[in-house]
Formats: C-alpha cells, structure tokens, sequence
C-alpha cells in the first residue's frame, strides 16, 4: 500500500512539473525574486527562470537556465517539519531530481535505478505570502557509473497554488 501511495505522490510531482512548463510562471511585483542555485558537479547552476507550484500536499520547484539547455527540477510534499531534512526515504516526501545536462539527462528519485540521493531541508514557510525557502544536496546518475554532485543547493521561491 505504501508503495502505491509512494507512486502517487511521484506522479503528482511530475504532474506538477508538466503544470509548471504548460503555464509557466505569474511575475509577482509584491515580493523578492525566486531564486535557485547550487553548484551541479564542478560548475554553479542558477541566474535562469524559476517557477514553483503548489498542487494539494505537492510543491514542486523548476530552474531552467537561461540557454534553455540545462534544468533542474525537484519536489517535495507536506507535512514536513521546518530545518528537519527530508530524504529519498522519507516516507511522507516523493520527489524527483531531473537534470538533462547534455547530452545525458540525470535523475535522482525513489523510482530511479540507481536511487540517488536527495536531500531537502526546508528552513521557512509562509502560507499567507507563498513564499518557501531552504536548501538542497543530493546525486543525480544517468547510468550506474555516471553520476553528479548537487552541493550548496539552496532555494527561496514564491509559488502559485494551483487547485
């Protein structure tokens, strides 16, 4: 039964991602920019559009980069504790990472083959303003020898709350 909650949940993150593409993102004039980086490898990963959505339980966070070749998507659902990390194994939190960084494409999730890992802490939340920030680290592979460090993730996002 977990499991099948488990695939649920994942299946509402990447139903979320696919949200965030199909309509993109509302410019908001009445708060700090959304912003996401963290160093992928041996290079910084950031300064590209940001999109968050919040769909139920799920918030899923995109940054595509500017020359439109590289993302970096994650999620993660409620109830999570604040400054407590949630990992591949949490069982409350589906997430998945995806990185399509020419001319692999690496994944990191529950699901995956090899798992990866993942961790996301969040550090603040505020329902009223839609703002929620934290930080992130994990390894994503694109086959059992292949991988990528993601270090000094961090993230602090305004998202849309989609019903």
């Amino acid at each position: 039964m977990s499991k099948i909650i488990g695939l649920f949940r994942f299946i509402i993150v990447l139903c979320a991602t696919g949200l965030l593409f199909t309509l993109g993102c509302k410019k908001n004039n009445n708060g700090p920019a959304s912003t996401v980086n963290a160093k992928i490898g041996d290079s910084a990963f950031g300064a590209g559009s940001v999109t968050a959505v919040r769909v139920g339980p799920i918030f899923s966070v995109s940054l595509i980069t500017p020359d439109k070749l590289h993302s970096l998507e994650f999620g993660f659902a409620a109830p999570f504790q604040l400054n407590i990390p949630l990992t591949v194994d949490s069982p409350n939190v589906s997430y998945a990472w995806e990185i399509p960084y020419a001319p692999y494409h690496y994944v990191a999730g529950r699901y995956e083959t090899p798992a990866g890992s993942a961790s996301i802490t969040i550090s603040s939340w505020d329902s009223v303003t839609h703002r929620i920030a934290g930080t992130f680290t994990g390894e994503v592979y694109s086959g059992p020898k292949d991988s990528l460090a993601i270090t000094y993730g961090q993230f602090n996002v305004t998202y849309s709350v989609q019903n």
